[in-house]
């Protein structure tokens, strides 16, 4: 039920000593609430203040912007404080770990690195269909020679980080650089339904840059091997020392691939595995090739635009 609160008065006592002792309890009561509610403000503004600087950090870091985010102060409430001190060794875990997931990328690929914060520092073996991209520069080792080593460096990291943006652009993984050759796979360790499209469009957007663009100075000419199949991929080297790569015939008809582009004139050629997954673009098959270790004969492709240029 309801209370019903209220002030008894004698009111025979109509005395002034005892009016002037009402007025004063009165006053002393209302001084007391105004104390309160003053003291209320101020514990609340004590407590929320930390709370709110914990929110804006905590919204900074999810929005990417570690190196934004200020340590927070203490605070003379002990749950506060532990808090805050939580809350910056968690930030501080985030910038090592940024640091790492930045370092390892690199030195392999950005995805690859990623996989192995994930999992532990443990990438599983995969066995999978993929398409693989093998691509190689023109008479590199003439080159070679005319620039000098120190040149010829700056050529080449001007030139893969091109490369490299086209090929991550349409999904493409790099997993090595050898020498002057590029070999990226589709559908592994990121799996692509469209990898055979996705990595003769990116081919295409490869050579149209090289086209058109020179690196440090020098004009480059490329050739382009891409073939479809059954490859390995996983972690391979020594204990300490590995590196994310793949295996199988697959990976060595590319490569394959790419060195017919000079007997046949093209700088672009397609294996048939690769050629039957696309139908945006118009392929001409230019004649047959027998892989190193098998007997049956494999058809060629190109585009008439990846020929050579004269």
């Amino acid at each position: 039920a309801p209370w019903t609160i209220g002030v008894y008065l004698n009111t025979s006592l109509r005395s002034g000593e005892h009016r002037t002792n009402i007025l004063r309890s009165l006053a002393a009561c209302l001084a007391v609430l105004l104390l309160g509610i003053i003291a209320s403000i101020i514990v609340g503004r004590q407590v929320s203040k930390p709370v709110k600087e914990i929110v804006n950090a905590a919204n900074t870091v999810d929005a990417g912007s570690l190196e934004a985010v200020e340590p927070l102060g203490g605070s003379h409430i002990r749950e506060l404080d532990e808090a805050s001190r939580a809350f910056n060794h968690m930030v501080k875990g985030l910038r090592e770990r940024q640091v790492i997931r930045d370092t390892l990328g690199r030195f392999v690929p950005e995805k690859v690195a990623s996989s192995l914060l994930a999992g532990g520092g443990a990438i599983p073996v995969q066995q999978t269909e993929a398409t693989i991209l093998f691509c190689d520069i023109e008479s590199f080792t003439q080159l070679t020679e005319t620039l000098g080593p120190v040149k010829i460096v700056d050529v080449l990291n001007s030139y893969f980080s091109a490369m490299v943006e086209i090929l991550e652009q349409k999904g493409g993984v790099v997993t090595q650089f050898q020498g002057d050759a590029i070999l990226a796979t589709f559908n592994v360790p990121i799996a692509d339904a469209n990898h055979a499209r996705n990595a003769i469009h990116a081919a295409l957007k490869m050579l149209k840059t090289v086209d058109v663009n020179v690196y440090e100075g020098e004009k480059l000419n490329i050739r382009i091997g891409i073939n479809t199949g059954r490859v390995v991929a996983g972690a391979i080297g020594a204990k300490g020392r590995l590196n994310y790569t793949v295996h199988g015939d697959a990976v060595n008809l590319a490569a394959r691939l790419e060195a017919l582009n000079k007997e046949y004139g093209t700088r672009l050629m397609i294996s048939e595995s690769s050629a039957a997954s696309i139908d945006d673009v118009e392929l001409s098959r230019i004649g047959e090739a027998t892989a190193r270790g098998q007997t049956r004969s494999i058809a060629l492709y190109t585009i008439d635009s990846a020929t050579t240029k004269q």
